[in-house]
């Protein structure tokens, strides 16, 4: 049962137009992670504008997401981690190969087990946040 109190059926409703579209979002949720690829990607190498947004961009040219990232500046150096997810095998060993063809970096997708969902704690912050950096200024 969901916090509504509606049951929910994780293998079928049947007939398919009784699935609520709440029922239809949990059982997409399911597919996608039952098989989904999940990646540790590691990116090391000398900084230059847009590392971030090009490692991005083979994640989701891929039909991936990006869950966690760290990225840490190290004197004329970057270094990058990511978690990321990739919707199927195939696509995630072509992610894989894509790494390799990056210019200056010496990347590498680590294929993990689905990780487990880790609560994320509510913060509340009201105001008006800007972010500058070498990337964008």
């Amino acid at each position: 049962r969901n916090d509504r109190g509606h049951a929910r059926n994780r293998f079928l409703c049947n007939p398919p137009e009784s699935c609520s579209s709440e029922d239809s979002t949990f059982l997409e949720q399911i597919h996608y992670k039952a098989t989904s690829s999940y990646f540790i990607v590691n990116a090391v190498g000398a900084d230059r504008p847009g590392i971030v947004s090009e490692i991005s961009k083979h994640v989701t040219d891929a039909g991936g997401n990006v869950g966690q990232s760290q990225a840490a500046k190290l004197g004329e150096y970057f270094s990058l981690m990511m978690l990321i997810s990739i919707p199927n095998k195939q696509a995630g060993h072509a992610f894989q190969s894509n790494l390799r063809n990056l210019r200056g970096l010496n990347a590498t997708a680590f294929e993990i087990d689905a990780p487990h969902t880790i609560p994320t704690p509510s913060i509340g912050y009201s105001g008006h946040f800007t972010l500058q950096g070498a990337d964008h200024p």
